[in-house]
């Protein structure tokens, strides 16, 4: 469970909205409130933003994105945004990788940047896994970065590449995109990925190394048809279940865009995952949470803050599409868990 103290300091994002153009785009937004009816609060380099990972430490946000552009003098990959002293204010400082590692360019050759990374903690480190692949196309691969701490400014501070867990060259029938990891409570821990291309796939990792346990089956986990689009999952493991959040639909269209997020439940890590109605996610099944509302054109790419996965009201950061500029903006929302053990979007303020 969080502790109190994590409560306050996601609390502080909320206190003060302005809407000022930030870094990396060119437009005010053009709407006050945020994707679920609050004032909007976020402040800084929160525009530009894609497929957003979130972590807490030492009373500190830290934000991963996709970026598909240099911010300030920060011109490489996989920037990190730190939250000021009050978590009000995010601000791109620092960078994980000044180029492209050496190893992806034999595997995804013609790879521009770095997609969609997810941050966790285990054994000692932070895991970054993060995804290389070629646009449209499900030629790609899974890598795995780590550090000692997240603060750029500690002397401790610094990446270590470990080079790729995963990797698919259109002959799997599966994508190597979209990593994100997590725990069964047994010690045993595992990482969800895909986009397309089959969907949502499952495999297990060894809880020492991060990388994938060769004896373990890829396993799928979601799907559907006309359109396939669904991808960026997340699985939080909350009580007696396992929660499967994806992504439907379409992202990366400015204010055309409609992705929408979706959540179904299992008992176990393989699933089956059914959603409100009892439809299993493998054959279309999902339950709407969010997606386009309040001005803006569509919400996805999400991950949690896993420090307040116990909570009553869990934290889920998303990006959304201004709905006349179609700028990426980072948001932050609450998940409220239900009397049914179903989450709510709920407004993060007050909470």
């Amino acid at each position: 469970a969080a502790s109190r103290g994590a409560i306050v300091l996601l609390s502080a994002i909320c206190a003060l909205a302005q809407r000022l153009p930030p870094s990396g785009c060119a437009a005010a937004r053009s709407e006050a409130r945020d994707v679920a009816g609050a004032p909007y609060a976020l402040q800084g380099g929160v525009c530009s933003v894609h497929d957003p990972a979130i972590a807490a430490e030492g009373g500190r946000l830290y934000v991963f994105g996709t970026d598909t552009y240099a911010q300030g003098h920060f011109t490489g990959h996989l920037l990190i945004r730190c939250g000021d002293v009050d978590n009000k204010t995010f601000t791109v400082c620092a960078q994980v990788f000044d180029e492209l590692p050496a190893w992806s360019r034999p595997i995804v050759p013609t790879a521009v940047n770095i997609w969609a990374p997810d941050i966790s903690y285990a054994n000692g480190l932070w895991h970054l896994y993060y995804a290389i692949s070629e646009f449209g196309q499900p030629v790609s691969a899974i890598g795995l970065a780590t550090a000692r701490v997240l603060d750029p400014s500690s002397p401790r501070a610094g990446w270590t590449d470990h080079g790729p867990v995963i990797a698919t060259n259109g002959s799997q029938g599966y994508n190597a995109i979209d990593p994100s990891i997590f725990d069964d409570g047994q010690g045993a821990r595992y990482m969800v990925f895909g986009s397309y291309w089959n969907g949502i796939q499952l495999v297990k990792l060894n809880a020492s190394t991060g990388f994938v346990d060769p004896s373990f089956p890829v396993t799928r986990l979601a799907t559907r048809t006309d359109p396939p689009a669904i991808e960026g999952a997340f699985i939080l493991h909350r009580g007696p279940y396992f929660y499967l959040f994806v992504s439907w639909n379409f992202c990366c269209r400015g204010n055309a865009s409609n992705y929408e997020v979706r959540v179904g439940r299992a008992r176990s890590p393989g699933g089956p995952y059914l959603d409100l109605t009892n439809a299993p996610m493998t054959n279309g099944g999902g339950t709407k949470i969010l997606g386009g509302q309040f001005g803006w054109a569509a919400a996805g790419g999400e991950a949690l803050l896993r420090e307040t996965g116990d909570d009553d009201v869990t934290a889920m950061v998303v990006h959304a599409y201004d709905g006349v500029s179609g700028d990426p903006w980072l948001q932050l929302v609450g998940l409220k868990w239900g009397a049914d053990l179903w989450p709510t979007v709920v407004p993060w303020a007050g909470h």
